[in-house]
C-alpha cells in the first residue's frame, strides 16, 4: 500500500513538470518577452456627412377644421349626414326646430309694421302743427301791427303772441315725435332682422369642404346656443404638430429645418418646417413646431402619432464604428495598430450618425485604421495580429 502511494506521487509530480515546461515554452515562443499575442480586427476610418438630429413623437392632424355650431338653441329635429360622410362648403347637415324662431320672425314683421304707421301718424301730426304755427305766425304779425296803430289792446296782442308761442311748441313736439318714430322703425327692422336671422341659423351649414370627423348630439337632444354640433376635418391637406425642448429652438428655422416623418410603421417622407412658435413655454419649457404634408397618402389621417426626425445639423467629417470608442472615466479613446502593437489613442467626439461617431481630434490622418474587434482587450503597447489584414 505504501508502494502505491510513492507511485501515485511521482505519477503527479511528472505530469505537473511537463505542463510547466510546455507553458513555459509557450510563453517564450511568441518572440515578445512572454506577452500572448490579441488577434484583431481592423476597420477604416471614414470620410461621410454627420448629423445632430432630434427624435420626436407629434401628432398628424387637419391643416383646417371646423367646431360646427348650432348658431341658435332649440331642438335637433332633423340630421342629414353620418359620421365619416364627405361634405362641401354650405351643404346643410342638420336643422333645428324652427316654430318658435318663426313664431318670434313674424312677431318682429308687426312690430315693424306698427313702427311704420307710428310714424305716418306722427308725419301728420307734425305737418297740422306746421300750419298751425303758419296760422298763428301770421296772426302774430297782424296784431303787432295793429298795436302799433294802437288798434288793438295790449291785451289781445299778448294773447295772440301767447297762441303764436303755443303753435310753435307743438310744431316741435311734433316734428320730434316723427323722429322718435322713425327709430323705433329703426329698432323694429332691427329685430326684425335678428329673428330673420335666427331662423335661417336653424339650419345647420358645413362651413368648409372635408368629412365628419365627429358628431356631438343626436336627433331629438336640446341643443343650447352656440354648442359644436359637428366636427368637420379638412382631410385632404393634413400638417404634424409636436413639441420640442426649449435647448433646439435656436436650431429651428422655418423654411429651412426639414423633417423625416414615420407613421403607423411606414415612411411619410421628408417634410420643411413651415412653422415655428415664436415664444417657450415658460412653465413647460417647450415650443410647437409644424410641418405642412403635400399630397398625404390615402392611409394617413388626422389623429395618428408619428415620429419625426429632425436634422439639427449636418458636416462632414471623418468618423469611426461608434462600437470602436472607448469611454473611461473622463477620457474618450480608440485603438490603432502601429508597428504590431495596439495603441491607444485619445479623442475628441462629435456628432453619432447610423453607427458612425465622428472624430474631432486625436486622429492624425496617417490613422486610416482603428480596432473594431479585440480593442476592449488589446493593452496600449501590446503585441497585436490583425486578422483581417486584406
Amino acid at each position: 500500500m505504501l508502494i502505491n502511494n510513492k507511485k501515485k506521487w511521482t505519477i503527479l509530480a511528472t505530469i505537473l513538470l511537463v505542463i510547466t515546461a510546455g507553458c513555459s515554452r509557450r510563453a517564450g515562443d511568441d518572440g515578445n518577452d512572454g506577452q500572448t499575442i490579441r488577434e484583431v480586427e481592423v476597420t477604416p476610418v471614414k470620410t461621410m456627412d454627420f448629423m445632430r438630429r432630434a427624435q420626436v413623437q407629434g401628432t398628424i392632424e387637419a391643416e383646417e377644421y371646423a367646431m360646427v355650431p348650432s348658431r341658435t338653441g332649440g331642438i335637433l329635429q332633423e340630421i342629414l349626414v353620418e359620421d365619416g360622410a364627405a361634405v362641401t362648403n354650405g351643404q346643410i347637415l342638420a336643422h333645428i326646430d324652427a316654430e318658435q324662431w318663426e313664431n318670434t320672425r313674424v312677431a318682429r314683421e308687426q312690430d315693424v309694421y306698427h313702427a311704420r304707421s307710428a310714424l305716418l301718424v306722427a308725419e301728420a301730426q307734425a305737418q297740422q302743427a306746421t300750419v298751425e304755427r303758419n296760422r298763428a305766425e301770421r296772426e302774430q304779425n297782424r296784431f303787432v301791427a295793429l298795436r302799433a296803430d294802437d288798434a288793438v289792446s295790449q291785451q289781445s296782442a299778448e294773447q295772440v303772441e301767447t297762441k303764436w308761442k303755443a303753435a310753435k311748441a307743438a310744431e316741435q313736439v311734433a316734428k320730434a315725435n316723427v323722429d322718435v318714430a322713425k327709430a323705433q322703425i329703426r329698432q323694429a327692422e332691427a329685430a326684425l332682422a335678428i329673428a330673420e336671422r335666427d331662423v335661417r341659423d336653424t339650419i345647420i351649414r358645413a362651413p368648409l369642404d372635408g368629412a365628419i370627423s365627429q358628431r356631438m348630439h343626436e336627433r331629438g337632444e336640446s341643443i343650447a346656443p352656440n354648442h359644436p354640433v359637428f366636427r368637420i376635418d379638412a382631410v385632404g391637406n393634413l400638417k404634424f404638430s409636436a413639441f420640442l425642448p426649449e435647448r433646439v429652438f435656436p436650431d429651428i428655422v422655418k423654411g429651412e429645418t426639414h423633417l423625416a416623418l414615420e407613421a403607423a410603421q411606414r415612411t411619410l417622407g421628408t417634410y420643411s418646417i413651415h412653422y415655428r412658435s415664436p415664444t417657450v413655454h415658460e412653465r413647460l419649457r417647450n415650443f410647437e413646431i409644424r410641418a405642412r404634408l403635400d399630397a398625404p397618402p390615402d392611409w394617413i389621417a388626422p389623429g395618428m402619432m408619428a415620429k419625426a426626425t429632425i436634422i439639427l445639423d449636418q458636416r462632414e467629417g471623418r468618423g469611426v464604428p461608434t462600437d470602436s470608442v472607448i469611454k473611461s472615466g473622463t477620457e474618450t479613446y480608440v485603438m490603432v495598430v502601429e508597428d504590431d502593437k495596439a495603441k491607444r489613442v485619445n479623442v475628441k467626439t462629435g456628432y453619432s450618425t447610423d453607427g458612425m461617431t465622428e472624430i474631432l481630434e486625436g486622429l492624425s490622418e496617417d490613422m486610416a485604421y482603428v480596432i473594431k474587434t479585440g480593442h476592449h482587450a488589446a493593452e496600449d503597447g501590446a503585441p497585436v495580429h490583425v486578422t483581417n489584414e486584406e
